[in-house]
């Protein structure tokens, strides 16, 4: 069973599964769930659990394939 982080607002509730590359796993409108992730699915068939990757750590490609973090380049470690 996943764990998972809880993220919310008045209007909005959002549960992560840091567990499962950091997929949301439910997303909540005012009570409403816009999309949802099958517990019980998510060891055996993760892709058809649901839920949205968010796109960890980069959403696209970075420039030259490379990137900096803390000081240090990609390319030069």
């Amino acid at each position: 069973m996943p764990s998972f982080i809880e993220i919310k607002n008045e209007r909005l509730r959002a549960l992560i599964a840091p567990n499962n590359g950091g997929m949301a796993a439910r997303l909540s409108i005012d009570g409403k769930d816009v999309f949802f992730f099958d517990e019980r699915m998510a060891e055996n068939a993760p892709l058809k659990a649901g839920g949205a990757p968010i796109l960890f750590p980069f959403a696209g490609k970075t420039k030259n394939d490379a990137y900096a973090l803390g000081g240090r380049d990609s390319n030069n470690q």
